[in-house]
């Protein structure tokens, strides 16, 4: 594998952005249930299952087996992203090298990936896929509503463990300002007062987003179990194993939170007497289970 180009490493890319995303991905965990492990080498669709409820019996009956169910899922690996980006020689020059301006570009790079996946997930949770939902407004959003959201994915027979709750500021503002969460800095939780942050309420994770859109049906953000959708990935193909002499630098990797594969590239052209930098990965998201999400709407 080709890990240096023009005095560039690209090992060292790899290392610096997967700090950013590790931190950054955490969103995607909320939202669905990775199969990356399960993919194999070749194929544009994954097929898996999602297990139903399981039932217990009475033992001292014997041991007879109850029905179970599960949900097929097909998640199509559709979507191949990632930010490109270059320098040009006189841009390079005036920076006095190459890296101080490659380091600079790197959180945002992440950031725009992070999102493009994001979106994804978000274009998913409309009312022919997830057909529950409720009118909360941003200025009545607090903890009372999340524990009532609560109890609507447990009547809907949702586990209650990895439950995740996603919302624009405006609504995650209303957690930060709860009384209720307020008061948890007497027990010693303050992240809400010295941090404005609230990572975990009513049995949610919490995750503030800048940018979910509405989908034409009013969506303001949702609360979901990590079964409600089903997400893949699969890395990219290396250009330098089938051809050993490709005037390219690939570092391929995996990030440990979501087994998000992403491949970073590094090469100059010589005709536009640009260096370029580029991070790739091919994934898929596919609607899991149905209960498993319910929607907040703003009217």
């Amino acid at each position: 594998m080709a890990n240096t180009l023009v005095n560039v490493n690209v090992a060292q890319i790899a290392d610096r952005t997967m700090d950013h995303l590790g931190l950054s991905m955490f969103p995607v965990t909320a939202m669905g249930t990775d199969f990356s492990d399960e993919i194999k080498n070749e194929g544009e669709s994954v097929k898996t299952r999602l297990p139903g409820s399981v039932t217990v019996s009475n033992l001292a009956n014997g041991y007879t087996p109850s029905d179970v169910s599960n949900t097929g899922v097909t998640v199509n690996l559709d979507q191949f992203w990632g930010p490109v980006f270059a320098f040009t020689d006189l841009e390079a020059s005036k920076a006095g090298n190459v890296m101080w301006l490659r380091d600079n570009f790197i959180e945002p790079a992440v950031e725009a990936l992070l999102d493009k996946i994001m979106q994804t997930f978000f274009e998913l949770v409309v009312s022919a896929n997830y057909s529950n939902s409720k009118v909360i407004t941003d200025a009545n959003f607090d903890s009372d509503e999340l524990a009532t959201l609560g109890g609507d994915l447990t009547t809907l027979k949702v586990p209650k463990s990895n439950r995740a709750l996603i919302v624009p500021p405006s609504y995650y503002t209303g957690l930060v300002k709860d009384s209720v969460i307020e008061d948890m800095s007497a027990f010693g939780d303050n992240e809400a007062i010295k941090n404005g942050e609230v990572r975990k309420a009513r049995g949610f994770r919490i995750y503030e987003y800048g940018s979910i859109p509405n989908n034409s049906q009013n969506l303001a953000g949702f609360v979901c179990h990590r079964s409600a959708m089903a997400f893949a990935a699969r890395a990219v193909v290396d250009p330098t194993l089938i051809d050993g002499n490709a005037p390219v630098g690939v570092e391929n990797r995996v990030d440990p939170v979501t087994g998000l594969p992403i491949q970073f590239r590094v090469w100059y052209d010589g005709n536009a007497g640009k260096f370029k930098f580029s991070m790739g990965t091919l994934w898929g998201v596919a609607k899991g289970q149905g209960n498993g999400l319910k929607r907040i709407l703003s009217a």
